[in-house]
C-alpha cells in the first residue's frame, strides 16, 4: 500500500513537471515570436526616428505621401501589436488547459479575422491612407504587372 501512494505521488510529481515544461516551451516560442514580430516595427521607427533627427527626407526616399506615418506611431502599432498577441495566446493556452479545445483552436482564426477586418475597413480609423498604402504595395509584389518601385522592393 505505501509503494503505491508513493508511486501515485512521483505520478502526480511527473505530471506537474511535465505541465510547467509544456508551459515554458510554450512561453518561449511565444515570446521569440512576437519579438520577432514587433522587432521588425521597432527597427522601422528607429530608422525613421534617425532619418529624422539627421534631416533625412525618407518620405521622398521610400516615395511616400505626405500623411505617413511618424516614428510614433509606428512604434504604438508596435506596441498594440506586442500587447495583442500574447493576449491571444494566453487566451489560448487558457482555452486548452481548461478543456476547452473547440474555443482555443478557433483562437488564433479570430485574431486573424480581426486584424484583416482592420487592415481592409474603408473608415478612417488606424491611420486608413497607410493601409491602403500597403495594401496597394501588397498588391504590386503580389501581382507584379507594373513597373517595381523602391517601397515594393523594400517591402518585399
Amino acid at each position: 500500500m505505501r509503494f503505491l501512494r508513493y508511486s501515485l505521488l512521483q505520478l502526480q510529481l511527473a505530471k506537474v513537471i511535465l505541465f510547467l515544461l509544456w508551459g515554458l516551451c510554450c512561453c518561449k516560442i511565444g515570446w521569440d515570436s512576437v519579438m520577432r514580430m514587433s522587432s521588425d516595427d521597432l527597427v522601422m521607427g528607429v530608422n525613421l526616428w534617425v532619418f529624422a533627427q539627421s534631416s533625412v527626407n525618407y518620405a521622398r526616399v521610400f516615395d511616400l505621401a505626405q500623411t505617413h506615418l511618424s516614428h510614433r506611431e509606428i512604434w504604438r502599432c508596435a506596441t498594440w501589436l506586442t500587447l495583442i498577441v500574447p493576449t491571444s495566446m494566453t487566451a489560448y493556452l487558457y482555452l486548452y488547459s481548461h478543456g476547452e479545445v473547440s474555443l482555443a483552436a478557433s483562437q488564433p482564426v479570430l485574431l486573424y479575422a480581426i486584424l484583416l477586418m482592420i487592415l481592409l475597413s474603408p473608415f478612417d480609423m488606424f491611420y486608413l491612407s497607410s493601409r491602403f498604402y500597403f495594401l496597394r504595395t501588397v498588391w504590386r509584389i503580389m501581382l507584379p504587372l507594373q513597373a517595381i518601385t523602391f517601397p515594393d522592393f523594400f517591402l518585399g
